[in-house]
């Protein structure tokens, strides 16, 4: 009886041992279990703070970058490139998804585009830490991998993690032409950093925002053609 209640306690702590073990994750994982942030101090980003619990690092990308583009469900030219949902950018009209299309058909256009902008930074930067990756994701995502190359200030601060060069370049006028982008380099910044509280602030920001927006059905196609107008683009 004493070898048999032996056995199944050893059994019960391997099947304990083995169903908390990780399930593998693939390279654009939305939660916790890669990210480390949902849980507290999983993967060591709230530190500073273990009663401090955040979104996903994709959520926090996702979110800011919906309220900074906003959805159009008609493509409008953002400088030379024909633009759609939220901020998708399109070689030609013809690459174009047929139109009007729905916020749930823009989310996963940029869910795919996201996903190109992701692997690319993991592949220019393996030794980041995630949450590195996803801010300079957000931030590629919305200047482009090129013009973060071409700045190569930026680029030498970037392959030497010098934080005070890539403060200084992150928030650049460069990168944030205005308040919108303002917003957007400092949610980056903060993230880049693992400035737990300050995330956590503007997360909660961009989520009012763009539910407000989502509740109201909000479209920005004519606020875009607009004022491509006033600017004489037609």
């Amino acid at each position: 009886m004493i070898l048999m209640a032996r056995s199944l306690l050893l059994c019960l702590i391997l099947l304990i041992f083995w169903g908390n073990k990780a399930l593998p994750q693939s390279s654009l994982n939305r939660g916790s279990s890669v990210t480390g942030i949902t849980q507290r101090n999983g993967g060591g980003y709230s530190k500073n703070d273990p009663e401090v619990v955040l979104p996903s690092l994709y959520n926090v990308v996702t979110i800011d970058l919906k309220r900074r583009e906003g959805f159009s469900s008609r493509p409008y030219l953002d400088g030379e490139q024909w633009t759609i949902g939220y901020g998708q950018h399109f070689k030609s009209i013809s690459y174009l998804p047929q139109y009007p299309i729905t916020e749930v058909k823009a989310t996963e256009i940029m869910n795919k585009m996201l996903e190109i902008e992701f692997r690319n930074v993991c592949q220019q930067f393996p030794d980041f830490q995630m949450n590195e990756k996803w801010a300079l994701t957000s931030l590629v995502f919305n200047v482009g991998m090129t013009a973060v190359r071409n700045d190569s200030v930026f680029w030498q601060g970037l392959k030497t993690k010098n934080l005070a060069v890539l403060k200084e370049r992150w928030i650049h006028p460069t990168y944030a032409k205005s308040s919108n982008h303002t917003k957007s380099r400092e949610l980056e910044w903060a993230v880049f950093t693992k400035d737990v509280h300050k995330v956590n602030r503007l997360y909660e920001e961009a989520s009012r925002v763009v539910k407000y927006r989502y509740e109201k059905k909000i479209d920005f196609y004519e606020w875009r053609t607009k004022k491509n107008k006033e600017a004489g683009i037609n």
